[in-house]
């Protein structure tokens, strides 16, 4: 029951954000053809800057509890104090800058996956009013 639950809300999620991945706005998780996911989280990209900063302002406005899920190890405390790094670590910085993990519990109500849904798009596509 508890992965039926969660599995409902990721693929809402998925189907929800196809459009926004068309235009554009963000990245969807990709499962390859012979894979399934195991719903444990949803996340979502955001490609542009200005989007990312406007959603996390308006979740904590909302209070919709969307957080940053990536930390690249080499930017932490311990990673700064006890790592060394070889080359770019590009793609871990650009991550950082735009992963958010959506809310995923077995007990989400369709209404409050319906709030993170129009958050999402009223930060990536909502008029000037609902943008700012």
């Amino acid at each position: 029951d508890i992965f039926a639950a969660r599995a409902q809300t990721w693929d809402t999620y998925h189907k929800s954000f196809q459009s926004l991945q068309t235009c554009g706005k963000l990245l969807l998780p990709s499962i390859p053809q012979d894979c399934t996911h195991n719903s444990h989280i949803y996340y979502i990209r955001v490609l542009e800057k200005e989007d990312f900063v406007r959603l996390g302002r308006k979740s904590r406005e909302r209070k919709i509890g969307i957080f940053t899920h990536y930390i690249p190890l080499h930017e932490s405390t311990g990673g700064k104090k006890y790592g060394r790094t070889s080359g770019s670590l590009a793609e871990a910085e650009v991550c950082n800058s735009q992963l958010y993990r959506l809310p995923m519990w077995a007990g989400i109500s369709s209404d409050q996956v319906q709030a993170v849904v129009k958050l999402v798009f009223d930060s990536l596509l909502g008029t000037p009013e609902t943008r700012s």
